[in-house]
């Protein structure tokens, strides 16, 4: 039986491998005659009809598509004839066994095959050439160029395969209705709404070796990061380094060092090819916008709010509009100077204060005080979905000067007391859980109220009434325990607030700031007490009254309605608020329309039709776990929203957002037949009341610490199993994207001036043209002038900058120091430090002995030498 198995599998492989020989052989006869077989040439014909047009009429790209099929057949012939041999070798051990045991069949077998071989061989082949015979006629004369040597050739006038879905053209086709807005009277080219129609968190995949480059040195730091933190000994950390430097080397010679283009080896599949090809556009677009804003000074593109759009406006217009808004003396006022000496002096009496009275320590001093201040910044957004188009003004309170303050004294407190009520919700599904079980009757109405404006208009006064009259459950959050200290500094923060604008300084004068730490939550206590006084005061209470930040879902009786309204509209003289009722039994609330049946309310997800379908997109340079995610969340939300008698209407809505964002058809049907399958199996547990049967068990929640790692390709990760492989368990990776569209966006936020910027690593240039280099916490000026203090002191740590000039009486720069990079985390800002000393190494004044933490990466450092950009 066992030599019956052999013989059988013997023949078969025997089969295979004339069948494997004959397209061989076929295949080098297309080498020979300038031919390409025909599952080559159709995707490759596909590709050229979809391809920039402009790229071929290059005179370097017009052996493009032909060294391209060159490439793809020696590929194919490569694998043909190791498929052959791993046969021929199966054979040979089959052979051995059966000569072993049954030697006269054996030989018989072989002769056999060996004499009929050959024909088979030569007919499969000839069969194969009669199949190509067409193309061979058609592809006679080069399009491209000169036929005198080993190369295919293509023609572009074969018809293209129109049902192979291609990245190319999904983005010279991308639907940018609802996605850009033009509010100016000069023609946005199309490429340009193209490339910003993909979404500003559209990761671009460089393939520009000067930003792939940056992006090594980034996950460098990134790396050492983690193994500065993580609890193993040093002996284990230098073999995790050892190998992720191995693994960064490899990818650096490979596509790096070796790639002055986009390099297609054989490795490259046509998919791969095409996605490349694609985000290479997506990279020219990218250049092409910055010299489109270059070309055109007056333009510029803000965000939209809340709808995912990018507006392009006249620079004119939009500072119109926010000095129309500053102008507002009831809430604005024009300061002449920066007011930050004055506020850090009674920030400093204050906080000594809280020492004095032992409610903290002077240990306590650096987290309660920010040494190095930010100035906060206004930056506009343009409600495209209210009338005129106004600006909604943000500020940008990042290390401001009571940043500190905030968090550690007053934040836990007052968001404490903000939770404090019956009415908040978290999002849609919490609503969707309170309105199942509600039975339905002809007296109620379903209705929202949205607060106008809500920030600018909080009566300081009223928060600080009802934070006084609240102050026995505030007391328990913090360890300030007189009622009068708190206030105090409460006080000094939302009675300080200030920002610049184009190099001017404004102090808000009522209301909360947009942006400000503590804003979110007065304002949730101020909204609860006006829900509260008007419940008690008309004494209804509605059947259903939920808040969403400044929306409110209430269902209450039709013929109550207008006196709850005209109550909770004039508890406060400057909060007013619109209502919105109920149509065809239907209202829209968040992302879910609740629909009230005969007996009951029903729900389904929805989108606001002024909101652009942007999304993550398939072809994002995020990775592949990471795209998936995005859709399954988004059908998953979708679903969980929706009753199953709206599912056909919802499906449709949802796939229309993931197609347009160029997710697969196939991968939508597959991810909502998957998570509609799972929504009906835990329903029929629940139903059952067997779900909580299945692990009554609490699982402890294991503690990770998360750390960010620079996304490359599949370097990130092969980083991260290298990880796992050395059993780093405690850690979790996240991948940063460094290359979104956001970048390419204008801020609109005033820029710090060289000298008060802080974290970052800088260069100071010595008269003989080598240069120091640092890394400072604080701002540039003050690190500055410390070394210049240091030139002339005896005592003191000596830097390299101190030596270079005591012994060579050489002058610096001091004047024009420039940062070279920014980096908040003193870890990684030191790594950097590093690696710039490496990179300038026989340029630089700073002892070698600085480069010794990275010593194991700097073959890699040294072959990117050249590519590296400083930063600006």
């Amino acid at each position: 039986n066992q030599n019956k198995k052999y013989i059988i599998t013997y023949y078969k492989n025997s089969i295979k491998r004339t069948n494997i020989i004959s397209k061989l052989n076929s295949l080098k006869q297309n080498m020979n005659n300038l031919t390409i077989p025909n599952f080559i040439l159709k995707p490759l014909i596909n590709l050229e009809n979809n391809f920039n047009k402009a790229f071929l009429q290059q005179k370097k790209n017009k052996d493009f598509f032909n060294k391209l099929a060159v490439q793809l057949i020696k590929k194919e012939i490569k694998q043909t004839y190791w498929h052959s041999q791993k046969i021929k070798k199966e054979n040979n051990n089959i052979f051995e066994k059966l000569k072993n045991s049954i030697p006269e069949t054996a030989d018989k077998i072989k002769n056999l095959i060996s004499i009929h071989s050959p024909n088979i061989i030569n007919l499969k082949t000839h069969s194969i050439n009669i199949k190509n015979s067409k193309i061979a006629k058609i592809n006679i004369k080069n399009p491209y160029g000169k036929p005198n040597s080993k190369t295919t050739i293509i023609s572009s006038n074969l018809e293209k395969n129109k049902n192979q879905f291609n990245g190319l053209k999904y983005y010279n086709n991308l639907n940018q209705k609802n996605r850009i807005i033009n509010k100016t009277n000069t023609h946005i080219p199309n490429n340009i709404k193209n490339f910003l129609s993909l979404g500003s968190n559209f990761n671009t995949k460089p393939l520009n070796n000067k930003i792939k480059s940056r992006n090594i040195i980034k996950m460098i730091t990134d790396v050492e990061n983690i193994l500065n933190n993580i609890n193993t000994s040093e002996s284990h950390k230098n073999i995790i380094r050892n190998e992720i430097s191995m693994t960064i080397q490899n990818y650096v010679k490979k596509q790096i060092t070796k790639n002055k283009n986009i390099q297609y080896t054989n490795d490259l599949t046509l998919k791969q090819l095409n996605i490349n090809l694609m985000h290479k556009e997506i990279n020219s677009d990218a250049i092409k916008l910055k010299k489109f804003l270059k070309n055109n000074p007056t333009i510029t593109i803000v965000k939209s709010d809340k709808t995912k759009q990018l507006v392009f406006i006249n620079e004119t217009e939009l500072n119109t509009k926010i000095n129309s808004l500053l102008e507002d003396k009831n809430t604005y006022k024009n300061i002449r100077k920066n007011p930050i000496d004055e506020l850090q002096k009674s920030t400093e009496k204050y906080i000594k204060k809280l020492v004095k009275y032992n409610y903290y320590d002077k240990t306590d001093i650096n987290t309660l005080q920010e040494k190095n201040p930010v100035v906060p910044k206004l930056y506009p957004l343009i409600k495209i979905h209210k009338e005129n188009h106004p600006i909604r003004p943000i500020v940008d309170c990042t290390n401001s000067l009571f940043k500190k303050l905030e968090n550690t004294i007053f934040k836990t407190p007052l968001k404490m007391l903000a939770q404090q009520n019956e009415f908040d919700i978290k999002n849609a599904m919490e609503i969707k859980n309170k309105i199942k079980n509600i039975q339905n009757n002809n007296e109620l109405i379903m209705v929202s109220y949205d607060v106008i404006a809500l920030y600018p208009i909080i009566p300081l006064i009223s928060a600080y009434k009802i934070i006084n009259q609240k102050w026995e459950i505030i007391k328990n959050y913090t360890k300030i325990k007189s009622k009068t200290i708190f206030m105090e500094g409460l006080k000094l923060i939302l009675e300080n607030t200030y920002f610049k604008y184009q190099n001017r300084f404004f102090k808000q004068t009522s209301g909360l700031p947009m942006g400000g730490t503590l804003s979110s939550y007065i304002a949730g206590i101020i909204m609860n007490d006006i829900i509260q006084t008007s419940i008690t005061e008309t004494k209804i209470k509605p059947l259903i009254i939920t808040k969403y930040i400044d929306d409110l879902l209430i269902i209450i009786k039709e013929n109550e309605n207008d006196t709850f309204f005209n109550k909770i509209n004039n508890i406060h003289p400057k909060i007013k608020f619109t209502m919105e009722k109920e149509k065809n039994n239907m209202l829209n609330y968040l992302d879910m329309t609740i629909v009230r049946n005969q007996k009951s309310f029903n729900t389904k997800y929805y989108k606001k039709n002024i909101t652009a379908d942007t999304y993550l997109n398939y072809y994002s340079n995020h990775p592949k776990h990471i795209i998936n995610n995005s859709a399954k969340n988004l059908i998953y939300r979708a679903i969980k929203l929706t009753d199953p008698i709206y599912y056909g209407e919802t499906k449709k809505s949802i796939f229309k957002i993931l197609t347009d964002n160029a997710y697969p058809v196939k991968m939508c049907y597959t991810y909502w037949n998957s998570i509609t399958i799972q929504q009906n199996q835990d329903k029929q547990l629940t139903k059952n009341n067997t779900i909580n049967n299945i692990n009554t068990q609490t699982k402890s929640q294991e503690i990770y610490k998360y750390y960010s790692v620079t996304q490359i390709d599949k370097l990130t990760t092969q980083i991260r199993n290298i990880f796992k492989k050395y059993n780093i368990y405690e850690i979790k990776i996240a991948n940063t994207m460094n290359n979104k569209i956001i970048k390419y966006i204008p801020k609109h936020k005033d820029i710090d001036e060289t000298f008060l910027q802080k974290e970052l690593v800088y260069e100071i240039i010595c008269e003989c043209q080598n240069s120091y280099i640092g890394h400072t916490k604080n701002f540039l000026k003050t690190r500055i002038n410390q070394h210049i203090k240091s030139l002339n002191s005896k005592t003191g740590s000596e830097t390299a900058l101190m030596k270079h000039y005591r012994q060579t009486n050489h002058n610096f720069d001091f004047a024009n120091a420039k940062v070279i990079d920014r980096e908040k985390n003193i870890t990684k800002r030191k790594i950097l430090e590093a690696i710039n000393i490496q990179l300038k190494l026989n340029k630089i004044v700073n002892d070698r002995s600085e480069c010794a933490q990275i010593k194991s990466y700097k073959n890699i450092i040294n072959n990117l030498k050249h590519h590296i950009v400083e930063t600006k």
